[in-house]
């Protein structure tokens, strides 16, 4: 039969593990969340990108349209 401080100390360990367990779901989940943010702007930043681009080529167009 374990003593009561093994008991004990075997209760604690188990609560730290459990804890440890925790910590790293939580940083695994907003490490997550980061890069679906990220990926979501870094959409939005291309999407951007991508309309400012057919913006200038069709004034680059309307001024050699204007121009003639």
């Amino acid at each position: 039969m374990p003593s009561i401080t093994n008991r004990k100390r075997e209760e604690e360990e188990e609560e730290e593990e459990e804890e440890e367990e925790e910590e790293e779901e939580e940083e695994e989940e907003e490490e997550e969340e980061e890069e679906k943010n990220y990926f979501h702007y870094n959409n939005i930043n291309n999407n951007r990108n991508h309309n400012n681009n057919n913006n200038n080529k069709n004034n680059h167009n309307n001024n050699i349209s204007n121009k003639k």
